[in-house]
């Protein structure tokens, strides 16, 4: 393997590892500004997650995985979404969002597709519950919730992730339907819903992404 190619796929997940660290340090020798800074640290993150899924789309669609393609756009219009949470929240707090996105160099389909629910697990199962226990230890309720819509948001991402690797070769032909709520960025595979599961707004509000 190509050094450059591994520091770049491995790059993320260590940024993660290192979150954790950081994190992990008693709730009296943490700054008063720790939310604020692990919103800052999210936001980077899913701005590269959301990067990411730009280009892993466009390798599945080149390889022929119209309908992994499909949910690829689906989940960075997800993001997206979700991004716009954490900029309100960060601005709000007096922060400014930034984000240092890294070159991303998707490789094969599946590969890609193992990579964003492994990321997807290491945000959702450790990063982000960690950063809701500072949140609520400083007050900060509203860097509470967005980390917890996240996180529920990132979990349902995370198993379409799963179920498209387990039938990968069912992936191909024609693109796929997908339904992203445009207030919170729950992300559906399944049509058949009256309103969204997170934030109930009505389904005709959804955007359809192929």
């Amino acid at each position: 393997m190509n050094m450059s190619n591994m520091v770049v796929r491995i790059g993320m997940s260590m940024w993660i590892a290192l979150l954790l660290t950081a994190v992990a340090v008693p709730a009296e020798s943490a700054s008063a500004s720790a939310a604020l800074d692990n919103l800052i640290k999210a936001y980077d993150s899913e701005s590269a997650a959301r990067a990411q899924c730009v280009a892993f789309a466009q390798k599945a669609d080149e390889e022929g995985y119209a309908k992994a393609a499909s949910l690829f756009r689906a989940s960075a219009r997800s993001l997206e979404v979700r991004l716009q949470h954490f900029k309100r929240v960060i601005s709000k707090m007096g922060g400014v969002p930034k984000a240092d996105i890294p070159k991303v160099e998707a490789r094969s389909t599946r590969e890609n597709l193992e990579l964003a629910m492994k990321e997807e697990a290491d945000r959702n199962g450790a990063l982000y519950p960690a950063f809701v226990k500072q949140a609520k230890e400083e007050g900060a309720k509203g860097a509470a919730k967005t980390f917890n819509g996240a996180m529920r948001i990132g979990t349902g991402r995370s198993a379409l992730y799963g179920d498209a690797l387990k039938r990968l070769e069912g992936m191909k032909g024609d693109a796929a339907e997908y339904y992203v709520c445009p207030v919170c960025g729950y992300l559906t595979d399944s049509g058949l819903f009256k309103k969204c599961l997170v934030c109930w707004t009505p389904r005709s509000k959804f955007e359809a992404i192929r």
